[in-house]
């Protein structure tokens, strides 16, 4: 039983590792615009309800933003309720979702902050955190507070010995 909760714990750690390394990148890339480009269609204090924000990038849907509700705060800050983040591959099949259930996005640092309990899922797992700070111009999250992943599919993230040779 320890030798298979010490697996599932080296598992855990290998898929937040590959979804770090999915999301690292030498050298912070210029702006896509994304949530950004939002200063230019999004006046101050108005309150859009309801609209879905596709975002993409060389031609083809890399993120879609569905929140409830959001706010231009000032020039700098947009307030969003309830919003649910799309994350596509290169061959348009989701790879990861994230769910928020309040965040701040400031405009000049490309940040994505809750301090509310968030949900990102990806294929194989569930990962929650009580805050999230995600960089959407390095294409990096992090997650502090009580931190709970929950391997959905093990057999995608648990790799089979490579037989013995005799």
């Amino acid at each position: 039983m320890e030798r298979l909760i010490a697996i599932i714990a080296i598992n855990a750690a290998l898929i937040a590792g590959a979804f770090a390394e999915k999301s690292k990148k030498k050298e912070p890339k210029p702006s896509k615009g994304g949530l950004s480009a939002l200063s230019n269609i999004l006046p101050q204090g108005k309150v859009h309800r309801g609209v879905t924000y596709p975002i993409f990038e060389n031609g083809k849907l890399s993120t879609v933003l569905v929140p409830k509700e959001m706010v231009r705060r000032d020039e700098e800050n947009l307030d969003i309720k309830d919003m649910l983040i799309e994350l596509y591959s290169p061959n348009g099949h989701i790879d990861y979702t994230i769910k928020l259930l309040t965040a701040l996005y400031h405009m000049p640092s490309e940040q994505l902050s809750s301090n509310e309990r968030t949900v990102i899922k990806g294929k194989s797992f569930t990962l929650e955190g009580d805050t999230m700070v995600y960089d959407t111009n390095q294409n990096i999250c992090r997650m502090t507070g009580d931190i709970r992943m929950v391997i959905t599919n093990p057999s995608a993230v648990i790799k089979k010995p490579a037989p013995k040779s005799k």
